[in-house]
């Protein structure tokens, strides 16, 4: 007996000792980069945020927004990530682009832009009038993107430099490819293979009617695209070694800022520029976007990288930015920021408003805690993408996220130091009314010490619900002020893969969210909202699916091979993730276009273009506006595209006795190019050559001679073209130059005319103070000869004189006519008595 009751205490210890052993062991397991990295989680992916977003990178003249879910149109601001749902409208002077990290998107003048999908796989636009300008970098396995039309979609195969071109009328679709290649499909199920140096015009959806072309000349679109993809190339080889490759927004760094190393934290970027008292998301405003719920959107042109990945610390007496591993894809955080609350905020700020909302950002060592639902995979890699040096331990993370779980927010911010918690030069503040409206942090911000901030708590998240201004729209209207003529994102589109639903209107999701006390919704919480709505989404209804078949199409983009090209034999790319542009971007003056290009050195600020209305002809009914620049000499024809049925479609019947059979036209291999400039001929107008000594037939002849009558003219109008391009630019010279002898010469006579003017104002002045002594001396002199003349001679008071005495008349002489009565004389002396003057 006394054996076993030894044996109980000395298990139990032995369990304590074991468990103490394996925490000292899982301790000492830390984050680096032999550590495998989970691209997506295994727990409850369901409700797992997703880890792309498009950063609207560039603004130019007429852009409106509007946000997913909502149906006023307003402006933005850069740095704002972009959702599913969220759409552009340009006007005749606008343009925007979107940076996805491995991809960018540009949008001309007169689009109308959407994202029906946008997430780790896929990204799916809708343009259902205007131009756009697609670049992949990289492209993973199975990933897909893909543009939807009014007439085609257009699925890229792999890493290259595509323009879409939508005609005004709706009908008919163009599609560039300067690099890479990709499928079209129809409406119908056909399909057709587009390769490298190729421009082709469908003219309807069932692909039947397609004209293709060469490259067309560059325009002012084109330009500013290689203007942009020049920068990108440039600053994104010179940050290789210091941010991933697919961290969005981290190209801009090295033109804004310089990385230092240093001891602790490695290579550190510092903002090469920024005001006095200036600290991390300070300078900017938050925003509702779902389903991250709160965002910040800075208002630096660099400030997107440094507040959605990495962290921030203050080294050498300022702020600096620490990316996380350069080995790792990056994942996206709406703001890697804790919020702070408690008396030290609502009691001690009593202020008009609403109370406080404060926040700080986090340190090297802290663990982000999201304030959204999140998977186990999202919660942890977060945080050990955006963590570069072994700062956080296994073990902190996971009880942190069993505790974010459970829902035990006491226990959340146990593990955490908070390095900036209670740094008053870090900690942000403002009234809770700046906050859920939008609007710019900076002028509201207010003071805080540190005796108020050791009173605050740190909170899970904000506290406060959001209303129809946290979306961040200005000056939002019921409807878009750029219409062109007609209602945008009416017409059906055609698409190859199923996009996700739109999203439910935000007046349904505000009331789901106040109920949860500001928290935002899950995806299962949002398919709940939208199965108990009614049914008024029309964008659905506007998508015409592609039925899926096993073509040649569908096998040669499984097997991620690029389509034979006209010069060079077929090439297999392998699509994987590192798989990039190996090419340098053609530019205009390789296609044949000698105008110099336009360059800025800043991305984010507008490059300047031509006017096009100035030199470009005006567009015929129903024409595409690349039309206008393609080369004529290299028009060719396709054969009808083969269309394929599902296989549940029935077959259709024989012609009847009688009538011809339609005969399909004859495939033939393209003829091989040795250069671009060479004009592309038909394939039916290939004949065998003559014989020796024989004369071609004489319609060969007449047509040779043709086509060398209008070579000569081509030519000819070429060299008239450029002797009025040349003699355009001398006159520009020369008008420039008097515009600036002008200016100079009226800079001139104004300096002298200001001139004159300081010194008639000096004169007025030195005459103005010397009247003013003049008249202060002649004050004192007067002053001086009062006072000499009361010293000298006191002033004597003056006697009066007595009245004279008038002698007595006779009693009883009459008084003459004109002799008025005598007044009565009131005596000093009596009160009020009368008495006669003896």
């Amino acid at each position: 007996m006394t054996r076993f009751r030894l044996l109980r205490p000395l298990l139990v210890a032995t369990g304590i000792c074991a468990l103490l052993i394996g925490a000292v062991t899982v301790q000492a397991q830390q984050y680096d980069g032999s550590q495998p990295y989970a691209p997506s989680g295994d727990y409850d992916s369901y409700d797992l945020a997703p880890g792309r977003v498009a950063r609207l990178a560039y603004l130019s003249g007429q852009v409106q927004f509007a946000p997913a879910g909502g149906n006023d149109w307003g402006s933005i601001e850069i740095n704002r990530p972009m959702v599913i749902g969220d759409r552009l409208l340009t006007g005749g002077d606008g343009r925007a682009a979107l940076e996805l990290g491995d991809a960018s998107v540009r949008i001309d003048h007169g689009s109308a832009f959407d994202f029906l999908n946008l997430d780790q796989d896929n990204v799916q636009i809708e343009l259902s009038q205007g131009t756009l300008n697609l670049a992949v970098r990289q492209m993973g396995d199975g990933e897909n993107f893909e543009v939807d039309t009014p007439t085609i979609a257009f699925v890229a195969s792999t890493p290259g430099v595509y323009r879409i071109d939508n005609s005004p009328d709706g009908v008919g679709s163009m599609v560039t490819v300067f690099r890479g290649s990709g499928i079209v499909y129809g409406e119908n199920g056909a399909s057709r293979q587009v390769v490298e140096g190729t421009s082709y015009r469908f003219n309807d959806s069932s692909l039947a009617s397609v004209d293709v072309n060469g490259l067309p000349e560059a325009d002012d679109f084109d330009r500013f695209c290689e203007t942009r993809d020049a920068n990108y190339e440039r600053y994104a080889q010179a940050q290789q070694q210091y941010v991933p490759p697919g961290m969005i927004g981290g190209e801009d760094l090295y033109q804004y800022g310089q990385w230092n190393p240093t001891p602790t934290y490695g290579n550190v970027w510092y903002p090469r520029s920024v005001p006095a008292g200036w600290a991390p998301y300070r300078y900017g405003h938050w925003a509702w976007i779902d389903p991250w719920g709160w965002t910040w959107v800075d208002n630096q042109p660099w400030g997107f990288a440094p507040f959605h990945y990495g962290r921030w610390v203050y080294v050498s007496n300022r702020w600096g930015w620490v990316p996380g591993p350069v080995n790792v894809r990056p994942v996206y955080a709406p703001a890697l920021v804790a919020f702070v609350g408690g008396s030290g905020l609502s009691v001690s700020l009593r202020i008009g408003g609403g109370s406080p909302v404060g926040w700080f950002p986090l340190g090297p060592r802290d663990v982000y805690v999201p304030w959204f639902r999140s998977s186990r995979g999202y919660f942890t890699n977060v945080n050990v993408t955006n963590i570069r040096n072994v700062y956080v331990n296994r073990t902190v993370i996971n009880n942190i996220y069993n505790d974010y779980s459970s829902n035990r927010t006491g226990n959340l911010h146990r593990y955490n130091r908070y390095a900036y918690r209670n740094i008053p030069g870090a900690v942000t503040a403002v009234p809770r009314n700046v906050f859920t409206g939008a609007r710019p942090v900076h002028p509201a911000v207010l003071k805080l010490d540190r005796n108020q901030l050791a009173r605050t708590r740190v909170a899970m998240r904000p506290g406060v619900n959001p209303d129809a201004a946290s979306l961040g729209l200005r000056h939002p209207t019921a409807r878009p002020r750029i219409s062109h003529g007609r209602e945008p994102f009416a017409r059906p589109v055609v698409a190859r893969h199923a996009p996700p639903p739109r999203p439910v209107e935000f007046a349904a999701r505000q009331k789901a969210i106040a109920r949860q006390h500001g928290q935002p919704l899950t995806a299962a919480q949002m398919s709940d909202l939208r199965r108990s709505r009614p049914v008024r989404e029309t964008r659905d209804a506007r998508v015409k699916l592609v039925p899926r078949n096993s073509g040649v199409a569908e096998a040669t983009r499984r097997e991620g091979a690029t389509a034979p090209h006209p010069a060079t034999p077929a090439a297999r790319i392998p699509r994987t993730r590192s798989a990039a542009v190996q090419h340098p971007i053609r530019t205009s003056a390789e296609r044949g276009n000698r105008s110099p290009q336009p360059r800025s050195g800043d991305t984010a600020r507008p490059v300047s273009a031509r006017n096009p209305a100035a030199r470009e002809p005006a567009l015929r009914p129903g024409e595409l506006r690349s039309a206008r620049f393609r080369n004529p000499e290299r028009v060719a024809s396709l054969p009808r595209a083969p269309v394929i049925r599902p296989a549940h479609e029935p077959r259709r019947a024989a012609p009847p006795p009688g009538r011809l059979p339609v005969v399909k036209p004859v495939e033939r291999a393209p003829q091989s190019i040795t250069s671009r400039a060479a004009p592309q001929r038909r394939q039916a107008d290939v004949r065998p050559a003559p014989r020796p000594g024989t004369q071609p037939p004489r319609p060969q002849r007449h047509a040779q001679e043709q086509a060398r009558q209008r070579a000569q003219a081509q030519q000819a109008e070429r060299q008239r073209a450029a002797q009025a391009q040349t003699q355009q630019r001398a006159r520009q010279q020369r008008q420039l130059q008097v515009q600036a002898q002008q200016r100079d010469r009226a800079q001139q006579a104004q300096r002298q005319r200001d001139a004159q003017m300081q010194q008639q104002r000096q004169a007025q002045m030195e005459a103005g103070q010397r009247a003013r002594e003049q008249a202060m001396q002649r004050q004192r002199a007067s002053q001086m000869q009062a006072q000499r003349r009361n010293t000298v001679a006191p002033r004597q008071p003056q006697m009066q004189r007595p009245p004279a005495r008038q002698a007595p008349q006779p009693r009883n002489r009459p008084e003459p006519a004109h002799h008025k009565p005598r007044p009565s004389h009131k005596h000093p002396d009596k009160g009020g008595g009368n008495a006669p003057i003896r």
